[in-house]
C-alpha cells in the first residue's frame, strides 16, 4: 500500500519573493478599496489627514502603502497595528464597509504571518528585502527631479499630475512578428502659458541601429474614437469636453499627436488617452539588425510621475526577465536609439516591478486605469490573464528622456 505524504494537509510554501508580494498586494488592494468606498483622495495626504483628523505622518504612510508598487518599498512605511486600528475606525466614521473593513484587517493579518514565516520580525524583512539602502538613493534623486520639474515647468508652460505609457505585445497571426497595442495618456495636463502647445504622443518605431522602420498601417483602439484629424483618441478616457489635438508628421516615420494652444491654469487642465494597434508589427525572433525586443516611452512632458508598462504575453517566454534603462535625449550627442546602448545612459534607482499574472493593474493616480489595461486586451483578443506585465514607476522624471523595457530576441527554430 503506498505511504501517505506527511504533508498532505498542508500547502506548499511558495517561494519568499511571491509570497511578500501577494500579502504586500491584498493589503494595497484593501486599502485602496475602503479609500474609494469613502471618496477620499490619498494622493494628497495633508488635506485627507485633515479629513480624517488624522496624524500627517501616518496619513503619509498609508499614501506611500496605496501609491508604491515596489513591495521592497512598500513595506517599509506599512503602520504598525495600534495605526492600523486608528486608521481604520477613522474611515469606519466615514461610512466605510463594515466588509471592506474586515477584509484590510486579514490582510493585515496575513502580511504579518508571512513577516513571521520568513524573516520573524519587520526590520529583518527590510533587510532581506535589500532595498534600504537604493531606496535612499532613489529618495535623493527623487528630491532633485523635483527641483526641475517645476523650473521646467515655468520654462516650458505646461505641467501634468501623471504620464502613462502602456505597451501591449501579443503573437501575431504571422508566427515570425509579435503584435503590439500603446496606449499613451497625460492625466490633468495644465497649460501655464496660453501660447503653447503640446505633444501628448509620438509614435515611431526603429531597428536596432536606430534607423526608422515602418510599424504597418495603425489601427484605432477605439474605432469609434478616431478623431476627424486622424488623432486616435479613447474618448472614454478623456476629459470633457473632448481635448482638441491635431496630428504632425515628421522625420524617421515619427508621427506627433499635439494639443493645441488653449486657456491655463487647473479649470482648464485636460486628461488626454491616445490608443492604436498595429498588427504584425515587429519581429518576434532575432535578425541581423534586430536582436533585442525594445517598448519605450520618450519623457518630455514635467510631470509628478510617469508609468512605463508592458504586458508581454505569456508565450513570449523569451521575455520573462526583461531590463529596465532611462537614455538621455539631449541633442549633445547621439541619443537613444541612434547611440549604441551603453551612451546616454541616466541614473535610474528605480526598479523594474513585475505585475504578476494576472498582472496587478491598479494605479492609485488613475483610478480608471484597469479599465483602460483591458480595453487594450480585449482590443488585441486576449484576456488580461494571458499576460505577464512589467511596470517601471518614476517620480518627477528627468526630461528630455527616454524610459526602455528591454528584453533579447530569441533565434528561430
Amino acid at each position: 500500500m503506498r505511504r501517505p505524504s506527511l504533508t498532505t494537509d498542508r500547502p506548499p510554501i511558495r517561494a519568499f519573493e511571491a509570497e511578500i508580494r501577494v500579502a504586500t498586494t491584498k493589503i494595497r488592494r484593501a486599502l485602496s478599496a475602503l479609500l474609494e468606498d469613502v471618496q477620499i483622495d490619498i494622493s494628497n495626504a495633508m488635506a485627507a489627514a485633515r479629513l480624517l483628523g488624522l496624524d500627517k505622518n501616518l496619513t503619509w504612510k498609508i499614501a506611500r502603502v496605496v501609491r508604491e508598487d515596489d513591495p521592497a518599498v512598500a513595506i517599509q512605511h506599512f503602520p504598525g497595528r495600534s495605526g492600523l486600528d486608528i486608521f481604520l475606525r477613522r474611515l469606519t466614521d466615514q461610512g466605510a464597509s463594515a466588509a471592506l473593513v474586515k477584509a484590510a484587517r486579514e490582510a493585515y493579518v496575513e502580511f504579518n504571518r508571512v513577516v513571521e514565516l520568513h524573516a520573524g520580525d519587520r526590520e529583518t524583512l527590510e533587510m532581506m528585502m535589500g532595498s534600504v539602502s537604493q531606496d535612499s538613493q532613489r529618495q535623493r534623486a527623487e528630491n532633485h527631479r523635483k527641483y526641475a520639474f517645476r523650473g521646467n515647468g515655468a520654462i516650458w508652460g505646461v505641467q501634468a499630475r501623471v504620464q502613462t505609457s502602456t505597451h501591449i505585445v501579443a503573437p501575431s497571426e504571422d508566427e515570425d512578428l509579435v503584435d503590439l497595442a500603446i496606449i499613451s495618456g497625460l492625466v490633468d495636463l495644465k497649460r501655464l502659458r496660453s501660447d503653447v502647445a503640446w505633444a501628448v504622443a509620438t509614435v515611431r518605431c526603429i531597428a536596432d541601429d536606430g534607423s526608422a522602420r515602418a510599424p504597418g498601417v495603425p489601427e484605432p483602439l477605439d474605432p469609434h474614437g478616431l478623431a476627424p484629424n486622424g488623432v486616435p483618441l479613447m474618448p472614454a478616457f478623456c476629459s470633457r469636453p473632448i481635448p482638441e489635438l491635431r496630428a504632425i508628421g515628421g522625420p524617421e516615420e515619427t508621427l506627433r499627436h499635439e494639443l493645441t494652444e488653449g486657456p491655463i491654469g487647473n479649470t482648464a487642465a485636460v486628461t488626454c488617452v491616445t490608443g492604436w494597434l498595429y498588427r504584425n508589427s515587429a519581429p518576434r525572433f532575432r535578425t541581423d539588425d534586430d536582436r533585442f525586443g525594445e517598448n519605450f516611452v520618450s519623457l518630455s512632458t514635467p510631470v509628478e510621475v510617469a508609468y512605463h508598462d508592458v504586458f508581454l504575453h505569456r508565450s513570449l517566454d523569451f521575455a520573462a526577465q526583461p531590463i529596465a534603462a532611462l537614455y538621455s535625449q539631449l541633442p549633445g550627442s547621439m541619443a537613444f536609439p541612434h547611440g549604441q546602448r551603453d551612451r546616454g545612459l541616466l541614473p535610474l534607482h528605480e526598479t523594474l516591478v513585475q505585475l504578476g499574472t494576472p498582472p496587478d493593474v491598479g494605479m492609485s493616480e488613475v483610478s480608471h486605469y484597469p479599465r483602460l489595461v483591458e480595453c487594450g486586451v480585449e482590443r488585441l483578443g486576449w484576456a488580461l490573464s494571458d499576460f505577464v506585465g512589467f511596470r517601471l514607476k518614476i517620480r518627477y522624471p528627468p526630461i528630455p528622456s527616454a524610459a526602455v523595457v528591454r528584453y533579447p530576441l530569441p533565434p528561430k527554430g
